[in-house]
């Protein structure tokens, strides 16, 4: 079962305050490919602030699909999509999984 709902451009969700301020859930994602899956336990709109300001791997995202999750349950279940990504994709999206993580190329491949 994926993130219900649908997605929207990261930083364009993010500069028109459509990114709601309640905990959740959330996956980023770049040249259509997911590239990580977190949990937010207080404010899903503050934590994707934090990857947009960021230099790390989630920085480059260009898509976005949030859940409303409550907090107590939110990095439960983080962990039970990313257990449903790797059972698909037989490995972790790459921020997930930065020991195979490569800066994306304009293609959106790995470098």
């Amino acid at each position: 079962m994926s993130i219900a709902g649908k997605g929207s451009a990261f930083k364009e969700q993010l500069g028109s305050q459509d990114a709601p301020e309640e905990p959740g859930v959330y996956a980023l994602s770049q040249y259509n490919i997911v590239t990580f899956i977190g949990a937010a336990t207080e404010s899903l709109r503050a934590t994707l602030l934090a990857h947009a300001k960021s230099s790390d791997c989630t920085s480059s995202a260009t898509w976005v699909k949030v859940e409303v999750t409550p907090a107590e349950r939110a990095e439960a279940r983080a962990e039970e999509l990313l257990a449903e990504f790797r059972a698909a994709n037989g490995t972790l999206p790459r921020c997930n999984d930065l020991s195979s993580w490569q800066p994306a190329g304009p293609s959106g491949e790995g470098a």
